[in-house]
């Protein structure tokens, strides 16, 4: 994902609150979204409802990433704070496996 040089120079936000944004740091608000293209073998596996075989195709997709990863480019990008990350985080269930796929680089 980051190397440690560009991690070293990460600067990450902190929401601070003002009488315009009523103390909640944003103005406005910016979806985080996961989206994964169904192809042929992933319907497959829907079919047959084979979650793992699902799981490792969608490992396979070019351009995939899993929610949490999206909300976090959106703090590296200074968009949101890692604490809005943490929150978008804890509302996917923890035994939810695509948390678990890894960032491709």
């Amino acid at each position: 994902m980051l190397g440690e040089a560009d991690a070293a120079k990460l600067e990450l936000k902190h929401a601070v609150g003002c009488h315009r944004c009523n103390n909640t740091g944003y103005r406005g608000r910016i979806g985080v979204f996961e989206l994964l293209k169904l192809n042929e073998e992933l319907s497959d596996a829907l079919r047959r409802e084979n979650s793992s075989e699902f799981i490792q195709k969608a490992r396979e997709v070019p351009g995939y990433q899993p929610l949490v990863r999206s909300a976090l480019d959106y703090a590296i990008q200074g968009i949101t704070s890692l604490e809005e990350v943490f929150k978008v985080s804890e509302q996917i269930d923890e035994s939810d496996e695509f948390q678990k796929i890894p960032e491709s680089a």
